[in-house]
């Protein structure tokens, strides 16, 4: 197992949340810092390729941040300045990791960072992207996309149709009726009614993030330089990875979009997290 030697940082989303990550200093002083954002039910030190990316920065300039949002696990519990909340990926607003990048970036500054890099995985992309084609922040040099899924079509394809619209007619009905934070009890699915259709219903934010058949709205409205990365053997992915990554080309305006194709890897990178971080690497020498 990948042992993390990494400062634990308690910081607060811009609307109040207490979170936690965990922050790796290289071995010289650093003003950039680069602030990584985990997928659905994961966590600021969940998975291989996330424990080993902590040691992997060293001497290129950039400390390493890796952050919960309020997505992190199935279910969990938060404190906000004067109430507790339940939320964790079962229950999270997608559209509230404004506020906990927005937190996250803040906390760097006080601790001395001027620039930063937004990565995501997974999930995380959505977020990372939304955060950056919303916001613009001009502190954000650069944002890096690892294995950037299409969960909207990826569930239409494991489910058929009509298995899909059904489902996505019963989660909406739960959701008038008021019950949109139960669990929406289908094969397979953790989450509330809500958080089911905010990654299935085509007019929510989340599913139109990465849905490579629509317009990528916030993805477009990108200006800064990317990266976007895929494993070839990424089983959340609809499309292949060298179409994907085709897509995203054709979609951006940013001033620079590299892209990289980990041979043999996963959606996780599993085993193949070295070659992971040498893309990573390369692209952050650009800056």
């Amino acid at each position: 197992m990948e042992k993390i030697n990494a400062d634990l940082v308690y910081f607060r989303s811009s609307d109040g949340l207490e979170l936690q990550g965990a922050l790796k200093r290289g071995k010289k002083r650093s003003n950039k810092l680069i602030i990584h954002v985990h997928g659905m039910t994961g966590d600021f030190c969940r998975g291989s390729f996330t424990r080993i990316l902590f040691g992997s920065f060293i001497n290129t300039g950039y400390d390493f941040f890796s952050i919960n949002t309020r997505g992190a696990g199935v279910i969990n519990k938060f404190y906000g300045k004067k109430k507790k909340y339940v939320i964790g990926t079962a229950r999270e607003n997608v559209e509230d990791c404004i506020y906990d990048i927005d937190g996250a970036i803040r906390a760097g500054k006080k601790m001395g960072y001027k620039k930063f890099i937004l990565c995501g995985h997974s999930t995380g992309c959505q977020k990372v992207a939304y955060y950056q084609g919303k916001k613009k922040n001009r502190l954000v040099e650069s944002v890096i996309l690892l294995s950037p899924c299409d969960d909207y079509n990826v569930t239409r394809l494991e489910l058929g149709n009509k298995k899909f619209n059904n489902y996505v007619r019963r989660a909406t009905k739960l959701l008038k009726e008021g019950k949109g934070n139960d669990k929406f009890e289908i094969p397979g699915n953790e989450y509330s009614a809500k958080r089911w259709l905010s990654f299935t219903d085509k007019k929510r934010v989340e599913a139109q993030l990465f849905n490579y058949d629509g317009r990528m709205h916030f993805f477009s409205k990108i200006k800064v330089p990317m990266l976007a990365v895929f494993g070839s053997k990424d089983y959340f992915a609809d499309h292949d990875a060298k179409e994907s990554l085709d897509i995203l080309g054709k979609k951006t305006k940013s001033e620079l979009l590299a892209t990289a194709i980990v041979k043999g890897a996963d959606h996780c990178y599993k085993g193949k997290e070295k070659e992971l971080v040498k893309v990573v690497r390369r692209f952050i020498r650009l800056f």
